[in-house]
């Protein structure tokens, strides 16, 4: 169509033969619109998916009870009238069919994990109000928030169970997470138990040792940690305390759970970040025990849309409120050369003032060397705007531990400023750092700059982010960083970042499924999602193993599916 002398006129038809079968198809009546190659036309593709529509056999994955309960379409008809709908009420309701189904899969694979982490476990805890738990509060140099109890009373509850615990915390940076991890700790070993806390990276899992140390000193609770780096003589003598049941505490990396640790008697497992470790990790340690606990914690707000899917499996305890603290971490946007100039001054200052700061460059995934080249660039300006300042450099090509090494020297004061292009670890706890900038501040996530921001501000002075970012900003950049400066809530910037980026983008790796929905929206479906949730819980607490006639060919898709996963679950 083109607007021509004043009206809109057609310009181009198509013509089809009064009388032959295309008639029926293409004219009078609500036609669908396909991408097309050339030498196709409309009325080709039409009559080609016509012809397969009639003469595919489709077999009816959803269980008979849910299409009544639901007031569903048959999957025949839904497919038929997606694309040649009778009027535009019917095409809603075909589209509704296959988004319920989309969803529907997603949630039977999320109640099939949690079977299969789900056991009767025979092992009794204590509760003794009078114990350990509550001599650490009572010498602790802070009040627990009221958050904070109310997650270590939902623990607890699960603890005391009959049933595994497969708890997730969920709280923004600096809500007090791994307090509330130790305390349940305690309730484990205070009942005779050993439990284990499993990090991604040796630094991490170093700093929570001497944390978890510290804090644990006054309830005289043995602490030991089990890294890849741990010398040989020395990690002998680690792995027999572990074997008979005087080390109560073990820190480490994926070294918890080597072939050659024997746990005495392993009851809890606290996984940090959980997203860094895969189901193989978690199926590995898990067999380290009988019927094992498992509390994850993760610093990243994770959006409604997202706990009732990829983190579905999970019960999960939500702490929002953070602990009273007079520190600030000012947000900053530089745009200008004058505005770099003004930000190297004040790097200098802080300096000067014995803090340490960091500078992030985002990851180019496409070329490692692309990546070198920018660190180099940015390693370079701030060596020449900051000549006498000592300046360490982290790169995708340094080995995991020259990393390690790199991380360790910054943490004991060696270098002033850190720049790296690899985020800086989740949960890495510097508190002598006072400023970061973080360089084309656009390509990261909303979500990944508050996490970045979030890792100064931990000593006692204020701190200060600086977000460079490029003169010719996208609209959609410029929103991304109005609502960074104006949201200093996790949970609120993670909705954001959900619907700017979508939940592939959002997640990474850990997709389980959501890569292939096609007409299912995560947001604005909510309402299906929830039906869809509530259809598959139920089928899984009647009907667990799939045994019933009608959930057969339901068993079939949804293996078929998700046919990685589910191979190491029957394996394991």
């Amino acid at each position: 169509f083109q607007y021509r002398y004043g009206e809109v006129q057609a310009t181009r038809f198509d013509f089809v033969p009064k009388g032959s079968a295309g008639e029926s198809l293409n004219f009078m009546r609500i036609v669908p619109i396909y991408p097309l190659t050339e030498g196709i036309t409309q009325n080709f593709m039409r009559q080609i998916i016509f012809e397969a529509l009639t003469s595919t056999r489709f077999g009816e994955s959803l269980p008979e009870s849910i299409i009544k309960k639901r007031q569903l379409m048959s999957k025949r008809e839904s497919f038929r009238e997606i694309h040649f709908p009778k009027d535009h009420k019917t095409l809603e309701k075909a589209i509704y069919r296959l988004k319920y189904y989309e969803l529907f899969e997603l949630e039977c694979n999320v109640a099939l994990k949690k079977h299969y982490f789900t056991h009767h476990k025979e092992r009794k805890y204590k509760d003794n109000p009078a114990g350990l738990v509550s001599q650490l509060i009572q010498s602790l140099p802070f009040k627990l928030t009221s958050g904070q109890k109310d997650a270590l009373r939902e623990i607890k509850e699960d603890l005391l169970s009959q049933n595994t615990m497969y708890r997730m915390i969920q709280g923004d940076v600096g809500c007090g997470k791994t307090v509330v991890a130790i305390l349940a700790m305690l309730t484990v070993i205070e009942s005779g138990y050993q439990t284990a806390l499993m990090v991604p990276t040796e630094v991490l899992a170093k700093q929570h040792y001497q944390t978890l140390s510290g804090w644990l000193n006054p309830v005289s609770i043995r602490v030991e940690l089990l890294t890849g780096g741990v010398k040989t003589s020395k990690r002998k003598e680690i792995l027999e305390t572990i074997k008979d049941g005087s080390a109560q505490i073990i820190v480490g990396t994926h070294a918890l759970f080597s072939e050659d640790v024997k746990y005495h008697e392993l009851g809890l497992i606290v996984i940090d970040e959980q997203h860094k470790f895969g189901v193989q990790e978690r199926i590995q340690l898990i067999e380290k025990g009988e019927a094992l606990d498992i509390l994850v914690m993760t610093a990243t707000p994770i959006p409604r849309s997202l706990s009732l899917t990829v983190y579905g499996d999970l019960e999960l305890t939500v702490i929002r409120e953070k602990p009273r603290r007079s520190i600030e971490i000012y947000s900053h946007i530089v745009s200008s050369d004058e505005k770099r100039k003004t930000m190297y001054q004040f790097m200098d200052k802080e300096i000067d003032k014995g803090r340490q700061g960091f500078v992030v460059c985002p990851l180019i995934e496409e070329s490692e060397k692309i990546d070198l080249n920018s660190t180099m660039s940015v390693f370079e300006a701030i060596k020449s705007q900051l000549p006498n300042r000592n300046t360490a450099l982290l790169h995708g090509r340094h080995s995991p531990q020259e990393k390690e090494d790199i991380m360790a020297a910054y943490l004991n004061g060696e270098y002033d400023i850190l720049i790296s292009t690899t985020v800086i670890e989740v949960g890495v706890d510097i508190s002598n750092a006072s400023f970061m900038v973080v360089e084309n501040a656009d390509r990261f996530g909303l979500s990944q700059l508050h996490q970045l921001r979030g890792r100064i501000g931990r000593g006692n002075y204020h701190s200060h982010c600086f977000f460079c970012i490029d003169h010719n900003l996208s609209e959609d950049g410029k929103s991304r960083l109005k609502a960074l400066m104006s949201h200093n809530d996790g949970f609120a910037l993670a909705e954001e970042d959900l619907k700017i980026r979508g939940p592939g983008e959002f997640l990474g790796n850990r997709q389980s499924g959501l890569d292939s929905l096609k007409l299912a929206n995560l947001i604005t479906d909510e309402p299906i999602l929830l039906k869809a949730k509530e259809d598959a819980f139920q089928i899984l607490r009647v009907d667990p193993k799939f045994e019933l006639p009608e959930n057969q060919m339901l068993a079939k898709t949804i293996y078929k599916r998700f046919e990685d996963e589910y191979r190491l679950y029957l394996t394991s």
